[in-house]
């Protein structure tokens, strides 16, 4: 898998992150992403971890102040629009909702996935959407392709569809077009290149448990390919890749997927919770889903050696769940969202809430020093 294109911004290096959820978003008039030398917030200080699999990436990786978005919990994906717009998808609803980028706050629009997505009956169960990319200007959103916690069959979460940007008054939105596919998950297991990997065990099993399956991560790589990132399985204790060399074709034309030679790589037991290309490299939270539990730690990797890890970056209570490319003020840095359905406000997990005002998830730049 060739290393990304994506030219070095000359002034910043930021990553954006979620954290725990503040009592206020920033207001509308948050300045864009700071400079790298610009004061940060410490992280929270916990146990030494054990010596990392990979190398240690250099340099001082910090996280700043979070910035709180509202009317959601748990962001699983996230993609950059013009604007300084950021599309959110999350995997306990069908919606996409649009957020300013910097400011944070309620979505500026919601997209509901309805109209286009439910079956013949109306119905338009949990589609659990994970993961996002961009190639051109088109958006791509896959689901988990995973059975129900239960282990019963979810056929809502066999989908890979896809959304064209629009541009309007210089800002970006989306707009359903195609067929979704839901035939990837027997092209996985029908694959001669994968059959190592034991898919066609792991799809009978829940998703959670040592060896099921659950894809999490989506991107785009340099020759205009998406790369599929399984959280699960983890074969032989590596986090496993895989291209998809056609996806226009398959939302297009509901052509049979066409798949590339798979990638694993060590992160230390973890499996992958989202990807995304910036900057010259692939940036990989890593994550596990089944116990012992492993904490989230973030990489990088030039798509030829061993990805490394950064060290300093410590995500506290965050629980990352997506990257995101995003331009701000004609800075351009990734964006991490935090998945906080199970962070309590007042007496209830987040998830719980029924009043989506109420609900909320976090974020935070992450920024090295030159």
């Amino acid at each position: 898998m060739p290393l990304p294109r994506t030219p070095a911004p000359a002034v910043l290096v930021a990553l954006w992150a979620l954290a725990a959820p503040a009592c206020s978003s920033r207001s509308a008039g948050t300045p864009p992403p700071p400079d790298p030398g610009q004061a940060a917030q410490p992280a929270s200080e916990e146990p030494a971890a054990p010596a990392p699999a990979a190398p240690a990436a250099s340099g001082p990786w910090r996280i700043s102040a979070p910035i709180v978005f509202r009317g959601a919990c748990d962001a699983s994906g996230g993609v950059g629009l013009a604007g300084g717009r950021i599309a959110v998808a999350d995997d306990e609803d069908n919606r996409l909702r649009i957020y300013d980028a910097a400011a944070g706050g309620r979505p500026v629009e919601v997209i509901d996935t309805r109209p286009q997505m439910a079956d013949a009956r109306g119905k338009h169960p949990e589609m659990d959407l994970e993961g996002t990319a961009t190639i051109g200007t088109r958006v791509y959103f896959i689901a988990s392709h995973g059975r129900k916690k239960s282990g019963k069959l979810a056929p809502a979460r066999l989908r890979l569809f896809a959304a064209d940007v629009v541009h309007e008054d210089g800002v970006g939105s989306l707009t359903l077009v195609g067929t979704p596919y839901s035939s990837l998950l027997e092209d996985l297991t029908e694959a001669p290149a994968l059959a190592r990997f034991g898919l066609a065990r792991a799809k009978e099993l829940p998703p959670d448990e040592p060896g099921g399956l659950n894809i999490e991560g989506l991107t785009d790589s340099p020759d205009g390919h998406l790369v599929l990132g399984f959280r699960n399985p983890v074969p032989n204790g590596k986090a496993l890749l895989v291209p998809i060399e056609n996806p226009a074709a398959m939302i297009d034309r509901g052509e049979p997927a066409q798949l590339g030679a798979p990638v694993e790589l060590d992160l230390g037991g973890r499996g992958i919770r989202s990807v995304a290309t910036w900057d010259g490299a692939y940036w990989i939270v890593g994550g596990t889903s089944v116990a012992p539990p492993l904490e989230p730690r973030l990489y990088r990797w030039d798509g030829r050696g061993e990805p490394e890890w950064l060290r300093s970056v410590d995500f506290g209570d965050l629980n990352p769940e997506a990257i995101a490319t995003v331009t701000v003020g004609g800075r351009t840095g990734l964006l991490l969202l935090s998945d906080d359905g199970l962070v309590p406000i007042g007496e209830r997990p987040c998830k719980k809430l029924k009043d989506d005002e109420a609900k909320r998830f976090r974020g935070v730049w992450l920024e090295k020093k030159e």
